[in-house]
């Protein structure tokens, strides 16, 4: 899954939520329906670097404690 990609896809769209799924397709709600992109799914390795991206440690931790 190539992230950035996704996300450049998500402001084209007028996407308003992103849904990552460990191996499914990244799927985008645009104007209230989901609509699945043809990315490769994502892989944990992926989601992890995602993750490590996005949140400091301890949100990181707290994330993968509580889901």
């Amino acid at each position: 899954m190539d992230f950035r990609n996704v996300l450049d896809q998500m402001i084209e769209r007028g996407a308003s939520d992103l849904h990552i799924k460990l191996g499914a397709r990244p799927q985008l709600r645009v104007d209230g329906a989901l609509l699945q992109l043809n990315d490769a799914p994502a892989t944990a390795r992926e989601l992890d670097e995602v993750l490590d991206q996005l949140l400091s440690p301890t949100q990181k931790e707290k994330f993968l404690s509580e889901r």
